[in-house]
């Protein structure tokens, strides 16, 4: 729910009617999530998947909480999108789709089942307004889980949050076993660098 921006308090006096201003309240914005699939493709996958996608999510918010002692503000709800390009790499036509969808000053999480030249699990511009998964590349628990592997044990979790952290402004660094290294790893059991903390903060889509 968004934040009326002031709230403007009437005090009756005995000199009349006056108006005190109370302190700005902090606009937060949010970040919705899309089913993305081509014009021809099925959600179905996805769809069942929803539970599993909500697990993960909680696992990493309370990572979220952990570190930096807030969590990511994602709306409520998942949405449903076809999009008609999708030859080749299809980011920008993803891209441009879900653009159309947002309110202004929010951001999308996009979970793409779909063909794809890309080789990455996803990717998003910094300062951009979409993160996108390709679920075909990442081998996600929720989509492909292997023999043995156990909920909250790999890197898929937190590929999240850290394509959201491009959208948030912050690129990559070299530091491993923190949120936004630009490598291949697993759990950022250490947590994020402090300037990826300031960024995040100052993001807007932190509740």
């Amino acid at each position: 729910m968004r934040s009326l921006l002031a709230i403007v308090l009437l005090v009756m006096g005995c000199g009349g009617e006056t108006t005190t201003p109370l302190p700005p309240l902090e606009v937060v914005n949010e970040v919705h999530t899309f089913f993305v699939v081509p014009v021809t493709g099925s959600f179905a996958r996805l769809e069942a998947a929803q539970d599993s996608i909500l697990m993960e999510r909680a696992l990493s918010q309370a990572w979220m909480h952990e570190h930096f002692g807030r969590w990511i503000n994602y709306a409520s709800g998942f949405s449903l999108l076809r999009v008609a390009d999708t030859s080749g790499d299809p980011h920008r036509s993803i891209e441009l789709a879900v653009q159309s969808k947002l309110a202004r000053g929010d951001v999308a999480l996009v979970y793409y089942d779909g063909p794809t030249t890309s080789p990455n699990c996803g990717g998003a511009a910094v300062g951009g307004r979409v993160a996108i998964l390709y679920v075909g590349n990442c081998r996600l628990p929720f989509l492909r889980r292997r023999p043995g592997a156990s909920i909250g044990s790999g890197f898929w979790i937190f590929a999240a949050v850290h394509d959201l952290g491009h959208s948030f402004g912050v690129e990559h660094h070299d530091e491993r076993g923190y949120l936004m290294y630009g490598g291949t790893h697993g759990v950022p059991h250490l947590g994020a660098l402090p300037e990826t903390k300031l960024a995040f903060e100052a993001s807007g889509y932190l509740e």
